[in-house]
């Protein structure tokens, strides 16, 4: 079964990506989670969400998403959908911006 990661901004950007591009999940020094993902045609995106979490935890949140997704048994996982307030962790606070791969 395939699975898909999903992401929504306020203003109802959306986007549902097949774990299987997934190429990395990292935390920047501003409190920034970034998915990346490259399509079959090599087109790159990034999913931005902002996290409230101090420095300490920050590994904790990549390992917390990765673990999600390797676990999950559900097609689609929510990351954060900043309309309805359904979110992966509870630091996971909002979508920032999505970058899609086309």
């Amino acid at each position: 079964m395939a699975k898909f990661l999903y992401a929504r901004t306020a203003s109802d950007d959306a986007v549902c990506v097949n774990v299987d591009f997934i190429k990395d999940i990292a935390i920047d020094g501003d409190g920034s989670l970034h998915i990346g993902w490259t399509a079959d045609a090599g087109d790159a995106g990034v999913i931005e969400c902002t996290v409230s979490t101090g420095d300490a935890a920050e590994k904790n949140m990549c390992i917390t998403v990765a673990k999600a997704i390797a676990n999950n048994r559900q097609a689609v996982i929510t990351l954060r959908d900043d309309v309805t307030g359904d979110t992966l962790h509870s630091d996971i606070t909002a979508v920032g911006t999505i970058t899609p791969s086309s």
